[in-house]
């Protein structure tokens, strides 16, 4: 056989290279389609993992604890999962752990500021803030926030928008008619 093999090289080496480009795609194909392999999927325009998705159905099936579980799972593998951070966060915030909500949120800005959705879900978060009286210091501590969220990613129609409401709610007419210029160049 190696003998064949040897000489089926020296004939025709392209042909052996693809061949073998063929099976090495073969088996790319099956690790991928049965799960063995680091699959991911697309979600919002990110790649996150089949168990991610797995979470994110849960919350949007209203199995809140089934998805709080999964996603503290995600998390305590790869603490760098910002977008099982940002599900985190929006099933603290609906399970009604503010303080959970926000830290899950601010994880998610300190590892991938550029992820536009995180700033609107804070944005609700410290509007619907279950103690109103600290909701002022809260939307103060937002400011710098959504100033790093526009520096990181300036065209973002989602940071714009959340941008736009948070000055709104801070009455500065100015940095709002400024932000609305930018959405609509």
């Amino acid at each position: 056989m190696k003998d064949k093999i040897k000489v089926l090289l020296s004939r025709k080496p392209s042909l052996v290279l693809i061949g073998i480009g063929i099976l090495v795609i073969i088996g790319i194909v099956v690790l991928v389609t049965t799960g063995m392999g680091n699959s991911s999927v697309v979600v919002s325009g990110y790649k996150t993992s089949p168990v991610t998705e797995e979470a994110m159905e849960l919350y949007s099936a209203g199995k809140l604890r089934e998805a709080e579980a999964k996603y503290r799972e995600i998390v305590a593998r790869n603490s760098r999962d910002f977008v099982a951070w940002n599900g985190l966060g929006n099933t603290l915030r609906d399970l009604k752990d503010a303080v959970g909500a926000e830290e899950a949120y601010l994880r998610v800005i300190n590892i991938k500021p550029k992820f536009e959705f995180v700033y609107r879900n804070l944005l609700t978060l410290y509007l619907m803030w279950p103690k109103p009286e600290e909701v002022p210091a809260k939307l103060t501590d937002f400011d710098p926030l959504i100033t790093k969220g526009l520096a990181a990613n300036r065209t973002s129609i989602q940071i714009l928008g959340a941008a736009i409401k948070y000055y709104q709610q801070q009455g500065n007419i100015d940095k709002v008619q400024e932000l609305e210029q930018r959405l609509s160049a």
